[in-house]
């Protein structure tokens, strides 16, 4: 019964910090409207990014957030191919390794 009961409140317990964590977002998002209207902070980040001015690494910090809201982020693939050179469809195609050892 312990048991139930823990989990019990645990789970009300996630529920309310859910609750009151998208409530002060909700008034964070309000505030930020009332005393910045039209405030977009990926714009801002951007502006930084352009500034000649502003330190190279946070412009380069800037440009990678910026980057995330604007381009899908790529994920390495591993192509492995077990004949290196095929015939297809009459094109005679020899794949050459940038890492082989000779």
């Amino acid at each position: 019964m312990a048991l139930c009961r823990e989990t019990l409140t645990c789970g009300r317990s996630a529920f309310i910090i859910q609750f009151m964590a998208q409530r002060f977002k909700k008034e964070i998002g309000e505030m930020i409207n009332r005393l910045y209207p039209d405030y977009d902070p990926v714009a801002a980040l951007a502006g930084i990014a352009q500034d000649d001015e502003v330190d190279i690494s946070v412009r380069v910090r800037c440009h990678e957030t910026v980057a995330k809201y604007l381009h899908a982020q790529l994920k390495a693939i591993e192509v492995r191919i077990e004949n290196p050179v095929k015939q297809i469809q009459g094109v005679k195609l020899n794949v050459v390794r940038a890492n082989a050892v000779h």
